[in-house]
């Protein structure tokens, strides 16, 4: 997109998604959730990398998950042409350990990506239930069977179905089914699985699933329900399903010493969604220098329209903040010069509203959606990115 910004370390989303959607996605059954297709995430995943990039640099390593990235990628894609034999396998080795490493580090982007989408776009269906034109119900019809043919018949279908997301029209069922089995059985397996998985999230509240005692044993007696109710149940599916994936996501970021908002308490609202606001480079700049004069670090997801980048300021040894920006088709800017990094943002931006890509503020101003996260205080939690160690690669030839 920018030939006039010099990242100082390259990096290009495409050419990597486009090798896991072609060439390795039988790899990532086990480790990517709930996508039923992989092959979608060529369209990109720009959300999931940013957050990943920041969730990385709270530690200083945000620069080292990029490069690890870029570093296996082109180890696992090399010709090796060598004609040692010692030295072939050598090399064969470390390709396979790279192969392992990248699918670790590229996962994580993958799954935030998911995660970020899935909750979305269940409240966006929260928000458009009522909205729904319900299909004629056949004869002794199950509930569930004509919420099936609701979620199959409706736009819900072509919202899900369209490849920029990495949800599917099955995966909605599925989430559909699975609280409808905990109104019908609470004590479930499954249900039993969601409880304990959300107790260990950090947070001492889950998404409660309210739903009305009339509906509830309506459901418990499997008896037919209405129109209205079942909108009513959808509607509460819906909600609880994007509060149950945006505790996911808060979670991950207190595993990583972060939080939205560092001055509200852990099960705050701000801390267990996503929110944000549009607001000018210039305003960027002034957030970015009231936390530096606080000594305090910065961090914020930068967006225009269906793309997703990053900021970080951190400081280094000598306690001089360093300004980073990420670029996922790009790379990473690094410098320590305030000016120059607030004019590269404003030539990010200014390139992206030649492109109609930019939100505009009620002055027809190009503006960027920013999504501010603190790191915590008094946490000690940090995630360092996954490398290659050499020495698991010697014992692995001595084994062979």
């Amino acid at each position: 997109m920018n030939n006039i910004l010099k990242y100082n370390i390259p990096f290009r989303q495409a050419p990597v998604i486009n090798y896991i959607a072609k060439e390795i996605p039988h790899r990532f059954s086990h480790k990517i959730t709930n996508i039923a297709n992989i092959s979608i995430i060529t369209r990109g995943i720009c959300h999931g990398l940013s957050n990943a990039f920041i969730m990385y640099e709270n530690n200083n390593k945000g620069k080292d998950y990029i490069n690890e990235i870029n570093g296996s990628f082109n180890c696992i894609n090399s010709i090796n042409e060598n004609k040692n034999t010692f030295r072939k396998y050598y090399l064969d080795s470390i390709k396979l350990f790279s192969n392992a490493n990248f699918d670790q580090l590229i996962s994580t982007s993958i799954n935030n990506q998911s995660d970020y989408d899935k909750s979305y776009y269940f409240n966006e269906m929260y928000e458009d239930v009522n909205k729904f034109n319900l299909p004629i119900r056949t004869k002794n019809q199950s509930n569930f069977d004509f919420i099936k043919k609701i979620i199959t018949e409706n736009k819900i279908k072509d919202t899900y179905n369209n490849p920029i997301h990495l949800i599917d029209e099955s995966e909605v069922i599925d989430y559909i089914y699975f609280f409808f089995d905990s109104v019908t059985n609470p004590k479930s397996t499954k249900y039993g699985e969601y409880i304990e998985s959300s107790r260990s999230s950090q947070f001492n509240h889950l998404p409660e699933i309210r739903v009305e005692n009339e509906i509830q044993n309506k459901i418990k007696k499997n008896e037919i329900l209405t129109n209205d109710e079942i909108k009513c149940f959808l509607k509460i599916a819906y909600q609880a399903i994007a509060q149950y994936i945006d505790l996911k996501m808060a979670s991950k970021k207190l595993n990583a010493g972060l939080i939205n908002d560092d001055t509200k308490p852990i099960n705050h609202k701000n801390n267990n969604s996503y929110t944000g606001e549009c607001i000018s480079i210039s305003k960027i700049k002034e957030n970015i220098e009231r936390k530096i004069s606080n000594n305090k670090k910065y961090y914020c997801l930068f967006e225009v329209k269906e793309h997703c980048m990053a900021i970080s300021v951190n400081f280094d040894k000598y306690n001089k903040p360093i300004y980073n920006f990420f670029e996922p088709n790009e790379g990473i800017i690094t410098t320590n010069d305030e000016g120059k990094f607030i004019k590269i943002l404003e030539r990010v931006l200014n390139n992206f509203n030649k492109e109609g890509k930019a939100y505009k503020n009620d002055l027809d101003e190009p503006v960027v959606y920013v999504q501010e996260i603190e790191s915590k205080s008094g946490s000690n939690n940090r995630i360092t990115p996954s490398k290659v160690n050499l020495k698991d690669v010697q014992h692995h030839i001595k084994k062979h």
